[in-house]
Order: C-alpha cells, then sequence, then structure tokens
C-alpha cells in the first residue's frame, strides 16, 4: 500500500489553504458591490425626491448657486422656470391624497421627459416644481413653459375611474450677474404667482403711493447709519438689514425677537419697508427667506419687487 510522503501532505494542506482564501476573497468581493449598491441607493436618496423621479429641493439650490457661480465667471446663460400645479387641494378634497401624489408623480414625469440631460428638473415643494435650462434666454423659457402648459393640460391623468383636472402656472427668468439664490427663485416666484391669478381670472392693482417723504408705516424706520429698519414694539426691536445698491434696497437678514415671534411683527417690519420704499421711488430685492416668503403672500407688494 502507497504511502502519503510529507511532500503529499504538504500539498493538500496548501490547496486546501488556496480554496480558503479563494472563498475568502470572493465573499470580499460580494460584500464590497453590496457596499457600492447601498453608497449608490444612499447618493440617490440624498438628491432624489422621495415620491417623483425628479430631483429634490436640495439638489436644486445646490445646481442654482452652480449655475449662478458659471454665469459669474464665464457668462454661461442658464434659466429658471417655477411650475405651480392648479388646484391641488380640490383634488385631494375630491379624490384623496392618493389621487393627489398620483397627479403630482404624472407632472413630475412630462417635465422630466421634456428637458435635456443637461438641464435639472426638481419638486421642490408640495405642489411646485422647478426647471433650470442650460443656454437658454427668458424667452426661450417662457417659450418652454408655454409647450409645458399646454401638454400638462392637454393630456390626460387617469385615476382609477377618475379624470383629473389638471394644469399648471408657470414663471420665468433668465439669471442674471449679481443674483442670489434667493433673488432668482424670487423673481421666478412672483412671476408664476402672476401668472396664477391671470389664469383664475383675478386681478390686483398696486396700492397708490403715498405722497412724496411720508411714510406708511411710521412706527418702522430707516436707521441708514446702521444700514437697517427698525420696529420698536413692546418687548424689543425687530429688524431688517439691507445694503444699497443704487435705488434698489437688497434686503439681508430679518431678526424678531423671539418672545415676539408668531405675532406678525415680521409682516408689520416688511409693510413698513415697503412703504418706505414706495415713498422714495426704491425697488426691494430679497435676499432672505422670509422677505421671499413676504412677497409670495402679499402680490400687491409686487410693484416694488426689483426686477
Amino acid at each position: 500500500m502507497a504511502r502519503a510522503t510529507t511532500r503529499d501532505v504538504s500539498r493538500d494542506q496548501s490547496s486546501g489553504d488556496v480554496s480558503a482564501l479563494e472563498q475568502e476573497v470572493d465573499a470580499l468581493r460580494k460584500e464590497v458591490r453590496l457596499l457600492q449598491l447601498a453608497n449608490e441607493e444612499l447618493e440617490r436618496l440624498v438628491v432624489r425626491d422621495t415620491l417623483t423621479p425628479l430631483y429634490n429641493r436640495r439638489h436644486f439650490i445646490a445646481c442654482l448657486a452652480e449655475r449662478l457661480n458659471r454665469l459669474e465667471r464665464y457668462g454661461a446663460q442658464s434659466a429658471l422656470v417655477f411650475v405651480d400645479v392648479n388646484g391641488m387641494k380640490l383634488i385631494n378634497d375630491t379624490f384623496g391624497h392618493s389621487a393627489g401624489d398620483y397627479a403630482l408623480l404624472h407632472v413630475a414625469r412630462m417635465l422630466g421627459a421634456c428637458v435635456r440631460n443637461t438641464d435639472i428638473a426638481a419638486r421642490v415643494g408640495g405642489d411646485e416644481f422647478a426647471l433650470l435650462l442650460d443656454g437658454v434666454s427668458e424667452g426661450g423659457a417662457a417659450d418652454k413653459a408655454r409647450q409645458l402648459a399646454s401638454m400638462i393640460a392637454e393630456t390626460e391623468c387617469r385615476f382609477g375611474n377618475h379624470l383629473l383636472p389638471l394644469s399648471a402656472s408657470f414663471g420665468c427668468t433668465d439669471l442674471r450677474p449679481g443674483d442670489s439664490d434667493f433673488a432668482a427663485i424670487a423673481r421666478a416666484d412672483m412671476a408664476m404667482y402672476s401668472a396664477k391669478r391671470q389664469a383664475s381670472g383675478g386681478s390686483w392693482s398696486p396700492p397708490a403711493r403715498p405722497p412724496a417723504g411720508e411714510k406708511g408705516m411710521s412706527d418702522v424706520r430707516d436707521n441708514a447709519e446702521r444700514s437697517r429698519y427698525e420696529l420698536a414694539v413692546d418687548g424689543g426691536l425687530a429688524l431688517a438689514d439691507y445694503h444699497r445698491q443704487g435705488d434698489v434696497l437688497a434686503i439681508t437678514h430679518t431678526e424678531v425677537p423671539p418672545a415676539l415671534q408668531g405675532q406678525g411683527i415680521a409682516a408689520r417690519l416688511i409693510d413698513g419697508v415697503v412703504a418706505d420704499a414706495r415713498a422714495r421711488g426704491l425697488k426691494i430685492r430679497p435676499l432672505c427667506s422670509y422677505v421671499v416668503t413676504y412677497f409670495r403672500r402679499h402680490p400687491e407688494a409686487g410693484d416694488v419687487l426689483a426686477a
């Protein structure tokens, strides 16, 4: 009978070690692949909307900042389009929130299908979307908006047995040198709300200006030495910081004491700023989130909004 030599035993042990090592390598490769897939999913979640296949607001703002930087450095033209789906409350109340989600998904798919790979389509709010169009002027963006508005209105959106009534309002602006993201968004937002009012048959007229030198809100004071408006109320001082650019007041920051928040003090403050701007023939450029929201909620103040 043949006897196993030391060399044979050694060879068998070596083969077993190699086989075990190959299995470990295969297991590690699978683990690495799983980690890669998990990272890809995390990256997708960071930039994508949770309901639609479009980008989310965070990614949109980052892309807008990048376009503004490109404009400053290279003069690269881009346009911003804001989209608001009309009648979503009616759809939700009549057909349910699942129908509302389906309607938003329907609109999102159309918007995503109608932009180029270099453009950005995002959902930036509940029923609001935004587009960044590279190399497009404001006029070109308006043409695109009209095309999309017709498509949304004319394409059937069926949820079960129900035909959902869909339409959308659009606001367009080009990105301009010196813009901040807030300024560009406020301009497109105001244009979109103007289109929405026209579509609903609503109308508004700017309030008459007070006589020259008369402030509409005597309790709001322009502290020019500190470049800020002040509203003194019981319990503290509300502030709106600004910097003057020719005939434009760029409002950069508002502050209301914590004890006074939720009492409409910030709105009173900006009411006074708007009245003062009208009296002095100035325009306002909102560079902070509250003032952007103010102009959105008070379209009658749009006559003092800087272009």
